[in-house]
């Protein structure tokens, strides 16, 4: 009996249309990520979010020499949106409880940031 190729098709014409989600939504944690680790060790916002930074235009710059990879400008920017969330969550942590954002703010915010991660990662 053969095996039908249909669901391997399906699935890569979903993959096409989805992978930014999975593999730019990663950078953007990645970043995140690393901006709150140097955060813990320097406990300044600035030097985390200048280290953070500098290690994705560092990374892009080394994607150049890399056969199969390039460096794009738009890459960073998408670190840069997993160093900015990272720094508005620990900004909003740090607020005394009456002052923290409107529930529905932060939908908005995550609602930008998706639609600016699909834009980079696009065009």
């Amino acid at each position: 009996s053969s095996v039908s190729s249909a669901p391997a098709n399906e699935f890569e014409a979903f993959w096409r249309s989805v992978w930014w989600v999975f593999v730019k939504g990663w950078h953007v944690t990645e970043f995140a990520l690393l901006f709150a680790l140097i955060y813990a060790a320097s406990r300044r916002k600035p030097v985390s979010a200048v280290l953070s930074l500098g290690y994705a235009l560092f990374d892009e710059f080394h994607q150049v020499f890399v056969a199969s990879r390039g460096g794009r400008l738009s890459d960073v920017l998408i670190d840069a949106l997993g160093v900015l969330l990272a720094w508005r969550v620990l900004v909003e942590l740090e607020r005394p409880k009456p002052e923290r954002a409107a529930w529905w703010k932060w939908l908005v915010g995550v609602a930008v940031g998706v639609l600016a991660v699909y834009f980079l990662a696009h065009y």
